[in-house]
């Protein structure tokens, strides 16, 4: 046995305290609910998230496969516990001890279930011996919150002040302090350094258009937004294809986004009502990219403003204004309902795609056009 010692805390009249101790003890101590089963006050836990706790703490960064990033394994925030086994907490004065086994071999054979986690139990549970890999030797302590013996109305409130009353960080800017860290995979920080570009260059149509971080930007796109369309539906790889140079693929980018403003008469600078400048167009017209930059790969022409024009009005004049069913050359087709949803449109933008293939072919035009996009 070891003794540590407590702070205690007065909120409201009721007492609890502050707990610095090693989470591969800890682990030992808790009730073990099996994965995914229903509990009394606690969410039912996910083997998935407690391997991935796991691999940050052991200093794996999990958008980086080849495993040359590493992440500091930092866990600040405390978890809370409950006591409600045979553990006693002697207070004296302002602070309290009591005492607590000195290794998991002795919590596991003493004091099981001595805790019930009111809150973290999938960040207590990646210290389990299935899964931490951390060696005996290297000292890791956490915070722990404990209450001592509380009923199952504290236990939900606790919990639900925990979860409930905690505003969730916008993942845009947790992308961009993994990006400032360095801990973005090798994909993820090209694509990353390409959206900067796009937000920053005086050339691109998105100046200053996009979110990337926690500012607010009227009727802006969130850099996140704008990254899961270009690697999801294929646009950075073809890209990639084309050039490595980041310049250059903004550049691309940019020229592309500026056919469909002439062809439309809109600005995604001056965002209003047209669907096309919104997140929805974005989407339709970057998921149709991969086959422009194709088109342009097999019949060998050089992506000039020109000849990207040139695409864009022939999807429009031969695809859009016949599904739009008007003689306005598809200026109705941003109203369609497929434009409400991300699945939705994704399948429209598919189905134009195939439908301007086919009508190449139908033209005698000599695209070479792969076969089974």
């Amino acid at each position: 046995m070891q003794r540590l010692n407590l702070q205690k805390i007065t909120q409201n009249g009721r007492t609890f305290y502050s707990l610095v101790a090693d989470p591969r003890i800890v682990v030992e101590m808790i009730h073990h609910a099996k994965a995914k089963a229903t509990q009394d006050n606690q969410r039912p836990w996910d083997p998935k998230r407690v391997k991935e706790i796991a691999a940050f703490v052991d200093g794996h960064n999990a958008d980086d496969e080849s495993g040359n990033q590493r992440a500091l394994g930092i866990i600040p925030n405390s978890p809370i516990l409950n006591i409600c086994g045979n553990l006693e907490i002697h207070p004296e004065g302002e602070t309290a001890w009591m005492d607590f086994p000195a290794s998991p071999e002795e919590a596991q054979e003493n004091f099981a279930d001595t805790f019930d986690v009111i809150d973290g139990q999938h960040r207590i549970l990646a210290f389990g011996p299935d899964y931490c890999h951390i060696s005996r030797d290297e000292p890791y302590q956490m915070i722990f919150s404990v209450f001592y013996r509380a009923s199952r109305k504290e236990k939900k409130e606790l919990f639900m002040v925990t979860n409930e009353k905690q505003k969730q960080v916008p993942a845009n800017l947790l992308r961009q302090y993994r990006e400032q860290l360095g801990l973005l995979s090798t994909d993820d920080g090209e694509i990353y350094q390409l959206i900067e570009l796009l937000d920053e260059e005086d050339f691109s149509p998105l100046k200053d258009r996009v979110i990337m971080g926690a500012e607010s930007i009227r009727r802006g796109f969130k850099e996140v937004q704008i990254a899961k369309i270009l690697k999801k539906y294929g646009a950075f790889d073809a890209i990639r294809r084309l050039t490595s140079d980041p310049g250059k693929r903004a550049r691309l980018i940019s020229d592309y986004l500026k056919a469909w403003e002439k062809e439309y008469d809109v600005r995604f600078a001056e965002p209003d009502k047209d669907t096309l400048t919104k997140v929805a167009g974005l989407r339709y017209v970057l998921v149709i990219f991969p086959l422009m930059l194709t088109l342009f790969e097999n019949e060998r022409r050089p992506a000039t403003d020109d000849n990207i024009r040139s695409y864009v009005h022939g999807l429009r004049e031969n695809v859009l204004a016949e599904e739009a069913g008007t003689d306005q050359q598809g200026e109705d087709i941003f109203s369609n309902q497929a434009f409400s949803s991300e699945s939705a449109t994704v399948r429209l933008a598919k189905k134009h795609e195939g439908d301007y293939q086919r009508s190449l072919r139908n033209n005698n035009q000599a695209f070479n056009i792969l076969e089974g996009r």
